[in-house]
């Protein structure tokens, strides 16, 4: 089983699962593939279920990009989503008959995927691929599947808003993941996300501190404040300003984070544009008079 997330964000989408692989034996191994087609853009897929059964399908969608690659290439942009979504239809429309063969009906396997697309053109799209093979389009706010979605659901009713950036879905997207990991059955090992379109760099994130600093925050409003009978003024105090210090520190870091980010992307600006200025210079010198 597992715990896969999808997300649509303002400027992203976002797609994360856990690691465990549970079976005959339980091993960890990222469930997120992620793909680039020349004519269509990149893509990424998560799945639960048969791990077989989800390698296939992420194969099959491939092969069907490539087997269509002609005429994907002679769309104009919105055509080639809709052709994307057909070619999906047709081979999740495969598979299930393939698995409705399968001889002993209480054994089938199973298969449930999210898909997320950045095309070439720039356009975002994700997709929810059901245990009955119908496919879906998600407009808005996120998508789970495996045996942690119920968990991960609920934390996401209480803490999704509408038009979030990739860079706050994020992590929400690894709170939610972790929660689903502690709680359900057969969740766990890393999180593994990706963004599309693709980051120019990539960090590192503890999923587990800011796990415990939101439970900290949740067990004050609803806990803490309330009682009259355990918690005393000094303690209610210094539990506050620990909160707040927390807070403080975590928006420190993210303006940190930001002002260094804006300084790098500055930079790659200022040399591309110094190495613009030598190759002109250089052609200039070597052109006949």
């Amino acid at each position: 089983m597992t715990i896969a997330a999808g997300f649509l964000c303002r400027d992203s989408v976002i797609i994360c699962a856990d690691t465990e692989h549970t079976g005959e034996a339980k091993f960890h191994q990222t469930k997120v593939r992620h793909k680039n087609s020349e004519i269509l853009g990149d893509y990424v897929i998560a799945g639960a279920g048969h791990t077989t059964y989800i390698g296939m399908a992420c194969d099959m969608i491939e092969e069907g990009i490539y087997a269509n690659r002609n005429q994907i290439s002679e769309c104009d942009q919105k055509e080639q989503v809709y052709l994307f979504k057909e070619i999906v239809r047709q081979k999740v429309k495969s598979i299930h008959e393939h698995i409705a063969t399968y001889p002993y009906e209480g054994d089938r396997p199973t298969v449930e995927l999210i898909l997320g697309l950045h095309s070439k053109h720039n356009d975002l799209l994700l997709l929810h691929i059901g245990m009955d093979g119908g496919v879906t389009t998600v407009d808005s706010g996120g998508v789970f599947i495996g045996s942690g979605a119920q968990v991960a659901l609920a934390f996401s009713r209480i803490l999704w808003r509408e038009e979030m950036s990739a860079e706050l879905t994020k992590y929400l997207a690894f709170f939610l993941l972790y929660q689903a990991k502690e709680s359900a059955p057969y969740c766990g090992g890393a999180t593994r996300l990706a963004m599309l379109p693709p980051p120019k760099s990539w960090a590192a994130y503890d999923d587990k501190q800011m796990a415990e600093h939101v439970e900290y925050a949740m067990r004050l409003s609803l806990l803490y404040a309330r009682d009259t009978e355990h918690t005393d003024e000094r303690l209610f105090e210094r539990h506050l300003q620990q909160i707040t210090a927390q807070l403080r520190a975590i928006r420190a870091d993210a303006l940190q984070s930001s002002a260094s980010g804006q300084f790098v992307l500055e930079e790659l600006k200022k040399r591309a544009s110094d190495k613009m200025i030598m190759k002109d210079k250089v052609e200039t010198k070597l052109s006949p008079d």
